[in-house]
């Protein structure tokens, strides 16, 4: 089959949890697939060219889109948000909507025999529908909503609570079309399809779980250091950036008090420069951005901890924790759509209020931590391999021009 992907980048280099979700899914396919990858331009022609490369030595093709994707940042930053205001999509949407995007996608289509569209992220839908005749697919990552919903849930500022609503309304109202139209919604989770298929109408949603390079971990249970706290996650994201906020305010404190041993460890892409000059000041807390390689302090930390309280989704970073034999400690959300047994395969914290004492507590009885740490590495062996799930969505793809089940 032809599969032609929209997305908002290539998957390469593989620094967030978005591109590492795109290339173990889609790499091994380009071997039986013939797969073009369309996505805008960068503003670092260096990086696109070793992305290219990269994608290209996988087996997949590329076409490039001569357009840049407006920042999230800058002074004109502010004047597309309040611009925002007056149109009925979402700020993502709008921000990614493009007309050469349009064109190279109806060209393509137009041109060559392409047997699906797979949109890579859910707001570029609106790159594909209705300028494309042949049948397309959504991978959604997250039901983004439902994010929109949590972020106005935790906004203090009346102001912000406001606009954030306003782009959760916005939100449903693009999801539900998005996902009513198209041939099949792909989900990371049950708990996103059965909301694809309840709250969104969408007529056919299949599920792809968020997975883990089992041969790139190795399962490590001596040697770590119990008093070393990981923090581990894109520091561009907001739901990271808001639960290093807590740890750093409220959770990391109250464990040092009581255990005056334990140290912090932040680990992740695109730290603001707000966190490094806050990390500066505080003694036994240490800050890594942009890491090239996470294993090795996911094989010496003593626990991951996961205190989020917006996401959506599943947490690969839990994934590859408990591959490499590294106990969690998460919140509800921080854990969401896992096959996951709570305070069995990893250690569950009803509310973030109470994650410093459940951490206190795990730290004090430590065997009985990794002990999780054990039995959450099975589980993950046995569902979560890329290979296993990459196979699954190539089952997917074939049943929608097929037809039939599999």
């Amino acid at each position: 089959m032809h599969i032609a992907v929209v997305d908002e980048w290539l998957p390469f280099p593989i620094d967030n949890g978005k591109k590492l979700r795109s290339y173990h899914l889609l790499a091994p396919l380009a071997r039986e697939h013939r797969i073009t990858y369309v996505c805008p331009r960068g503003a670092d022609l260096h990086h696109d060219k070793r992305a290219e490369e990269a994608v290209r030595d996988c087996g997949m093709d590329v076409r490039w889109v001569d357009r840049r994707v407006p920042p999230n940042s800058g002074l004109l930053f502010a004047p597309r948000l309040a611009a925002n205001l007056l149109s009925p999509y979402p700020y993502s949407v709008q921000r990614h909507r493009s007309a050469p995007m349009r064109s190279v996608v109806a060209q393509l289509d137009s041109e060559e025999h392409v047997d699906l569209w797979h949109a890579e992220w859910t707001p570029y839908v609106h790159n594909l529908h209705p300028y494309v005749k042949t049948p397309w697919v959504i991978n959604a990552h997250n039901i983004e909503s439902l994010i929109w919903r949590r972020y106005a849930e935790v906004e203090t500022n009346a102001a912000k609570a406001w606009y954030i609503r306003q782009q959760c309304r916005k939100f449903e109202a693009f999801e539900r079309q998005a996902f009513h139209d198209a041939r099949c919604v792909i989900t990371t989770t049950a708990c996103d399809a059965e909301l694809a298929r309840t709250q969104f109408g969408a007529q056919r949603v299949e599920v792809v779980s968020n997975g883990v390079d089992l041969s790139g971990f190795t399962f490590v249970d001596e040697g770590r250091d119990p008093y070393e706290l990981l923090f581990l996650g894109s520091l561009a994201w907001r739901p990271n950036l808001e639960a290093v906020q807590q740890l750093l305010d409220r959770i990391f404190p109250e464990i040092h008090a009581a255990e005056p041993r334990t140290k912090l460890t932040i680990v992740g892409l695109e730290p603001p420069a707000w966190l490094t000059s806050r990390v500066a000041e505080m003694p036994h807390v240490s800050l890594h951005g942009s890491v090239p390689d996470v294993r090795p302090y996911l094989y010496r930390c003593g626990t991951l901890l996961v205190p989020l309280s917006i996401g959506g989704g599943s947490r690969i970073k839990i994934l590859e924790a408990l591959a490499s034999g590294c106990p969690v400690i998460a919140t509800a959300i921080g854990a969401e759509g896992l096959e996951l047994r709570r305070d069995v395969d990893y250690m569950h914290v009803d509310a973030v209020d109470a994650f410093a004492a459940t951490t206190i507590g795990a730290i004090g009885n430590y065997s009985s931590l990794a002990r999780t740490a054990t039995a959450g590495n099975q589980v993950v062996r046995r569902l979560y391999g890329w290979d296993k799930l990459s196979r699954r969505l190539s089952a997917i793809w074939q049943e929608q021009l097929a037809g039939t089940k599999y």
